[in-house]
Protein backbone atom coordinates (compact mmCIF):
# COMPACT_ATOMS: atom_id res chain seq x y z
CA UNK A 1 0.00 0.00 0.00
CA UNK A 2 1.12 3.76 -0.82
CA UNK A 3 2.26 5.33 2.27
CA UNK A 4 0.68 9.26 2.46
CA UNK A 5 3.86 10.77 2.29
CA UNK A 6 4.42 9.36 -1.15
CA UNK A 7 1.18 10.89 -2.64
CA UNK A 8 1.59 13.99 -0.82
CA UNK A 9 4.99 14.37 -2.31
CA UNK A 10 4.05 13.39 -5.73
CA UNK A 11 0.87 15.79 -5.48
CA UNK A 12 2.89 18.49 -4.49
CA UNK A 13 6.02 18.19 -6.65
CA UNK A 14 3.52 17.56 -9.82
CA UNK A 15 1.42 21.13 -8.37
CA UNK A 16 4.90 22.90 -8.58
CA UNK A 17 5.90 21.50 -11.73
CA UNK A 18 2.67 22.56 -13.31
CA UNK A 19 2.34 26.43 -11.62
CA UNK A 20 5.92 27.01 -12.78
CA UNK A 21 5.18 25.89 -16.69
CA UNK A 22 2.31 27.87 -16.62
CA UNK A 23 4.38 30.74 -15.26
CA UNK A 24 6.51 30.74 -17.88
CA UNK A 25 4.24 30.57 -20.44
CA UNK A 26 2.52 33.50 -19.30
CA UNK A 27 5.14 35.24 -18.78
CA UNK A 28 6.21 34.84 -22.41
CA UNK A 29 2.70 35.69 -23.78
CA UNK A 30 2.93 38.24 -21.55
CA UNK A 31 5.91 39.48 -23.01
CA UNK A 32 4.38 39.09 -26.57
CA UNK A 33 1.54 40.87 -26.04
CA UNK A 34 3.05 44.03 -24.04
CA UNK A 35 5.43 44.25 -27.52
CA UNK A 36 2.71 44.05 -29.96
CA UNK A 37 0.64 46.94 -27.99
CA UNK A 38 4.21 49.31 -27.64
CA UNK A 39 4.20 49.20 -31.19
CA UNK A 40 0.91 49.62 -32.12
CA UNK A 41 1.10 53.13 -29.58
CA UNK A 42 4.26 53.75 -31.71
CA UNK A 43 2.50 53.71 -34.92
CA UNK A 44 -0.27 54.78 -33.73
CA UNK A 45 -2.77 52.12 -34.69
CA UNK A 46 -6.25 52.01 -33.67
CA UNK A 47 -7.94 48.46 -33.46
CA UNK A 48 -11.69 50.20 -33.91
CA UNK A 49 -9.86 52.48 -36.96
CA UNK A 50 -11.07 55.99 -35.80
CA UNK A 51 -8.90 58.46 -34.75
CA UNK A 52 -9.68 60.37 -30.73
CA UNK A 53 -8.84 63.43 -32.20
CA UNK A 54 -11.87 64.59 -34.60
Amino acid sequence: MIDWITVWTVLFVSSVTIFAIMAVVVTIRGARDIKQLLRSIEKGDREDGQDSEK
